[in-house]
């Protein structure tokens, strides 16, 4: 409703720039080139209101996409303002688009705990309790820009980005969630062993897993002590 009213405004100023037009054709008719009173020209007057028209009706185009995304997907008005305001931020060309870097950034302000290969953190940064969302390794992060840039257009649009993160929410506090988080640490094997639990978890979240995880027996010695982590997943949902 807003835009409407802004945009019905800004269309009634086209009867002004109409007969401004009509007058300088007129003043050019006679051989009157130059205004000493003004250093506006009407050209430049028309580029620059054709240029609000376009710009109040792609911001038209982009809310009405955003409350048909939002309705969709069952989104709140505070989710997707937040969604916004962490893309437009770290969007630092203005491109409508995060590249990696940028979405990696913009995953890592809204509480994601990504960790380089070696298993330093880069972010202390959690989303929620340890045991809800074990943390991201870095290298596995092109997993994740796989599912938000599946063209692998290297880059990711806001819809795509909406996208993701409702995908995210609705796999929050499932047994499936935690199972796919597990198995991300673990490289997709079956198993996860108890050096990356250690390595990749807390302490305490590491010992509360190796003391309730099943030992994984088909595991191979090499390999290690090994754990079923999607039994665990699953006793946890279950509870």
């Amino acid at each position: 409703q807003k835009f409407n009213e802004i945009l019905e405004t800004a269309q009634s100023f086209t009867s002004y720039l109409e007969e401004l037009e009509t007058i300088n054709q007129e003043l050019e008719n006679v051989q009157i080139y130059e205004n000493p009173y003004t250093s506006l020209s009407p050209e430049g007057l028309r580029v620059s209101y054709d240029g609000l028209m376009n710009a109040i009706r792609k911001s038209m185009n982009e809310t009405e996409n955003q409350i048909l995304t939002r309705d969709s997907k069952g989104i709140t008005d505070a989710e997707m303002q937040k969604y916004k305001v962490s893309f437009n931020h770290f969007d630092t060309d203005s491109s409508n688009t995060l590249e990696s870097h940028e979405f990696k950034a913009c995953l890592m302000s809204l509480g994601y705990n990504i960790k380089s290969s070696g298993g330093a953190e880069t972010d202390t940064l959690r989303r929620g309790a340890s045991m809800r969302r074990p943390s991201v390794i870095e290298n596995d992060f092109d997993k994740i820009m796989a599912i938000a840039d599946p063209g692998r257009l290297g880059y990711v649009t806001f819809d795509a980005f909406v996208n993701f993160m409702t995908r995210e929410r609705k796999m929050e506090n499932t047994s499936e969630s935690v199972i796919e988080s597990f198995r991300t640490l673990a490289c997709d094997q079956p198993f996860i062993t108890e050096e990356v639990l250690r390595r990749e978890l807390t302490a305490e979240a590491a010992e509360y897993c190796i003391e309730r995880m099943d030992e994984y027996k088909d595991a191979h010695p090499d390999e290690g002590k090994a754990y079923d982590y999607q039994s665990f997943s699953s006793r946890i949902y279950e509870k």
